[in-house]
């Protein structure tokens, strides 16, 4: 295995059409910094084709996705694995547990 396939040699100089996509960048200012700048692009844009009711519609309607996608998530993630029914799946402190110097001398 080398690389080199002389049955399909037209693939090694064919292109393929891959791309790379990044669904989260991190921010220095996290959510702070993100949310204002949502709503700074949403409203330029009512501003630059001259009605910002338009740019405040799309902002609520953004708002409005964000809030029932983030509620379903919410409620989803809440109702737990159906695959981890019926395990005990409660948090508990466990401290671990050292040997004794005091046995270890005996």
């Amino acid at each position: 295995m080398n690389g080199k396939s002389e049955a399909r040699a037209e693939l090694v100089e064919a292109r393929l059409p891959l791309t790379a996509c990044l669904s989260v960048l991190p921010a220095r200012g996290g959510e702070a910094l993100l949310r204002p700048i949502g709503a700074g692009l949403v409203y330029m844009l009512g501003v630059m084709v001259g009605n910002r009711r338009q740019g405040w519609a799309i902002y609520a309607a953004m708002l409005i996705l964000f809030l029932v996608v983030t509620s379903g998530m919410y409620f989803a993630e809440g109702s737990g694995n159906p695959n981890f029914r019926g395990i005990n799946q409660t948090a508990r402190s466990v401290a671990p547990t050292w040997p004794s110097l005091a046995s270890a001398a005996t």
